[in-house]
């Protein structure tokens, strides 16, 4: 399958907030291409948007439309797509090439139709890497088989670096000598030396500095895996510290003992092995299905994914469910084909699922509960 859709790109779309939000699907036949239906369908979802569109100004309304009216004057066909989507919104605007089977769509809401574009959604390899350790602490991204350093302003690499002053002094006679850093003391102690338990404090707090300071670097970015690389020790206790949702140890050892290429090597597997992930999840999800840390329920979904509660959601089936969503709360509801005053609860779980860190998978519906086009795992 070819990869047409970036997760920055969809990112942008799924934390679009401003409506009205715009999204026009036209799926084309790239085997046998038929312009005159293609220009037909696409006419046909651009009228249907702007019958939604009815209550904005005919300005506003151009300009939303821009982009598939202007499509209508050109071939539809190109470059072997399996289909165009159109979004816009008074912040975004956007033109997608598609490489994935979609429905005819066309939806204005207050936010954007984005679950059908899982099925193509850039799955290359994407993820971070932390080294941990009292030393030698670095945050790196992995992208296209390629390992590089991210530069974090201010991002101190090792617990002497970040905690030097606030240094446990408990014996008397401790006392400053030179510089040992500029505008830093290096401190000269007599007696025994630290304690042990002053160490472990000193890199739990270290960790907490270094938690906080990568999630903050990865904003947005926290819905891809952070590998962590380090001695079995040292990663549990950072596992232990770090807030973030998709953290998992990444077998290395002490990060001082292996070179660049060789992290690279086993970093780039291990994104790789993502793909066998969903069975792995499908597993935990049939263990932890009637314990209430698990569902195939759509509108019990929909609202975990509002709250920030899911984990782990995987999609079996893109297509629309349709339902109400009033104060927070979810219903599913009998439609007549309208689709007025209603919210699709797939999209809503998606969109709400990726926007609060959650990790979003694709696989077949025969995989899923009978009936079910999503299943979930809870973080509580």
């Amino acid at each position: 399958m070819t990869i047409s859709v970036s997760r920055q790109t969809f990112d942008q779309l799924a934390r679009a907030t401003a409506g009205p939000c715009v999204s026009i699907l036209v799926p084309l036949d790239r085997h046998h291409p038929d312009e005159y239906l293609a220009h037909t369908t696409l006419k046909e979802l651009t009228h249907r948007a702007r019958e939604q569109l009815a209550g904005q100004s005919g300005e506003v309304i151009d300009r939303f439309l821009a982009a598939p009216v202007a499509a209508l004057d050109g071939p539809l066909n190109a470059n072997g797509r399996s289909a165009t989507g159109f979004y816009s919104s008074p912040e975004l605007s956007v033109e997608l090439p598609l490489h994935c089977e979609v429905a005819p769509l066309s939806i204005v809401d207050n936010r954007f139709q984005i679950s059908p574009l899982l099925a193509t959604l850039a799955e290359d390899a994407s993820a971070f890497v932390l080294t941990v350790g009292a030393e030698h602490v670095r945050l790196y991204r992995i992208e296209n088989s390629m390992l590089a350093e991210c530069q974090v302003p201010g991002f101190e690499h090792s617990v002497d670096d970040a905690l030097w002053f606030d240094r446990v002094e408990r014996h008397a006679g401790a006392h400053s000598g030179q510089a040992a850093r500029e505008g830093r003391k290096a401190t000269i102690t007599h007696g025994s030396g630290a304690q042990h338990e002053d160490r472990k404090e000193r890199l739990e707090r270290f960790y907490h500095y270094v938690d906080h300071t990568v999630l903050d670097f990865l904003g947005t970015r926290r819905s891809q895996p952070l590998l962590l690389v380090g001695t079995a020790p040292e990663v549990a206790r950072f596992q232990h510290v770090t807030r973030h949702p998709h953290a998992v140890p990444l077998a290395g050892g002490s990060p001082a003992r292996l070179s660049h290429s060789e992290l690279e090597a086993r970093a780039v597997q291990a994104v790789h092995d993502q793909a066998s992930v969903v069975g792995d999840v499908l597993q935990r999800f049939a263990a932890l299905n009637g314990t209430g840390r698990a569902s195939g329920d759509i509108v019990t979904i929909a609202d975990a994914a509002a709250a920030g509660r899911i984990d782990t959601l995987v999609v079996g089936d893109p297509s629309p469910v349709w339902g109400t969503s009033i104060d927070g709360h979810v219903s599913l509801t009998p439609t007549d084909g309208s689709h007025v005053g209603q919210v699709d609860l797939v999209n809503l779980a998606v969109s709400d699922a990726w926007r609060t860190g959650a990790s979003v998978r694709t696989t077949s519906s025969d995989h899923l509960p009978a009936g079910s086009p999503l299943a979930a795992t809870f973080r509580y």
